[in-house]
């Protein structure tokens, strides 16, 4: 017998089934176990329009450095863009919860249904916004 490898064998492995029956895709999960990518999607679901990926570097940077008590420096707005950019985005773009165009810096937040848009505030809601 070989070894079994991740995700063979198993019913529903790389899917989890939402209360309304449809599959929610793991790269969604994967999209919101990061802290910056939770924050970006607060923001989004905040604002009427479509943002910027240098709006979103300047807000979570500005978040960060609330978060850690200090000024934000222009090096903590590169390395916030940077990673915007390169690593968080995308993943977002990726999971079909945003719309990333990388050309021209445009991100826009998915059309969701009132329902789902309520459910995903919920789940990317800090802690506080949770509480009251």
């Amino acid at each position: 017998m070989g070894e079994e490898q991740p995700g063979e064998g198993r019913v529903g492995a790389e899917e989890e089934s939402s209360p309304g029956g449809e599959r929610i895709p793991d790269r969604f999960y994967r999209a919101l176990s990061a802290v910056d990518r939770r924050r970006c999607l607060w923001y989004l679901l905040e604002q009427s329009d479509a943002s910027d990926v240098r709006e979103l570097a300047t807000v979570l940077a500005g978040w960060e450095a609330s978060d850690t008590g200090s000024m934000s420096t222009e090096s903590d707005y590169d390395a916030v863009l940077l990673e915007l950019h390169h690593r968080h985005l995308p993943v977002l773009d990726d999971a079909g919860i945003i719309e990333y165009d990388a050309d021209n810096g445009a991100v826009t937040l998915e059309d969701f249904d009132d329902s789902a848009r309520y459910q995903l505030a919920d789940l990317v809601a800090p802690g506080d916004a949770r509480d009251g």
